[in-house]
């Protein structure tokens, strides 16, 4: 069986984030949600997410999470 090479994924360290209490939260229940999950992978959800609006409606988002 002959497999492609897969692309590797450049890596990049986020070594820091501030969060509230209520992204907490949300986090902790989408976590609960799946236990598959990984808070790394649901932070990756959330920019694939935002990267797929339109640039609109990803403002409006983010000017709501800031005022969170």
């Amino acid at each position: 069986m002959n497999k492609r090479p897969q692309k590797k994924a450049k890596h990049t360290t986020i070594r820091s984030g501030r969060f509230n209490d209520a992204a907490v939260e949300r986090m902790d229940m989408m976590l609960a949600e799946n236990p598959l999950l990984k808070p790394s992978t649901l932070l990756r959800a959330g920019v694939l997410a935002l990267y797929r609006l339109d640039k609109e409606e990803r403002f409006k988002i983010t000017l709501e999470a800031a005022a969170d």
